[in-house]
């Protein structure tokens, strides 16, 4: 019997060191949770209710923790609801008048992460507040047309900018931007005289009035040409911006200079 034990002994003792030996040389798969689905968000309703008057700090304090864990992972559903958004949302009910989760939340989620609808969530938030703000605006606006292709919205963020008096030095290619959203907006006429009157105001030799030039005979000649070759060319402008006649040829009438394009390129 004791041999038996003895041998019973080296026996699990041999499986013992064999077993570690193994599961020390064996590469052990990696567990990786993604942020998304390890996060803990809570709704809007019980986010309301546990502030108990200290809103301010408990948006503060879920904006440093938001921005400590934040990733770079794209959200790819396209139903905001990515962990970054709920976060931004929370300290938008904590602190209303947070500016900063506005305006850089927004960004974050839509060029970070990938969350366009989030992102259009809380930029339409913060301009409720913040309907004049220019950085606010700026970058909204830039979301609204190239992110989520929300023409109208774009075009009321960037007419907020083009109220600004230093528009033109900080923003200088915002009048031609506009006119091209107009256009795209169907609205040739408030294109062309929203920038005309912008063009008039410009110094001759101001390094963008040639560019505007080129942009503003495009709107014209866009505008009278469908004028003219239409069934009613009766009070049509047959004229161009530089003040020359338009040319007939095969029975329609064309420009004597190429026209730009004027079309922004955005996402698909």
């Amino acid at each position: 019997m004791k041999i038996i034990n003895r041998l019973q002994f080296l026996l699990l003792v041999t499986l013992f060191f064999a077993q570690a030996f193994i599961g020390a040389s064996f590469i052990k798969p990696k567990i990786k949770i993604s942020k998304q689905d390890s996060s803990i968000n809570f709704n809007e309703s019980f986010s309301r209710l546990a502030t108990f008057g200290h809103g301010r700090f408990i948006g503060a304090i879920t904006w440093v923790l938001t921005l400590l864990e934040g990733d770079i992972e794209h959200y790819k559903s396209k139903d905001g609801n990515s962990w970054m958004f709920h976060r931004f949302n929370s300290i938008t009910i904590y602190d209303p008048l947070f500016y900063e989760n506005y305006r850089f939340g927004g960004q974050y989620l839509s060029i970070i992460k990938d969350d366009i609808s989030g992102a259009t969530f809380i930029y339409d938030k913060g301009l409720k507040l913040y309907p004049d703000d220019f950085e606010l605006n700026y970058h909204a606006g830039f979301h609204y047309y190239f992110e989520a292709n929300h023409i109208s919205k774009a075009i009321s963020s960037y007419e907020k900018l083009s109220q600004n008096k230093e528009i033109l030095s900080r923003f200088p290619l915002l009048p031609s931007i506009l006119a091209k959203l107009r256009v795209e907006n169907g609205d040739l006429n408030s294109a062309f005289s929203g920038l005309k009157d912008v063009y008039d105001s410009l110094a001759d030799d101001s390094k963008f009035k040639l560019r505007f030039f080129n942009t503003l005979y495009t709107l014209k000649a866009k505008r009278d040409l469908k004028c003219l070759n239409g069934p009613n060319p009766v009070n049509c402008e047959r004229n161009d911006f530089s003040g020359e006649p338009y040319q007939k040829k095969k029975g329609s009438y064309l420009t004597s200079k190429s026209l730009s394009k004027i079309m922004l390129k955005k996402k698909n």
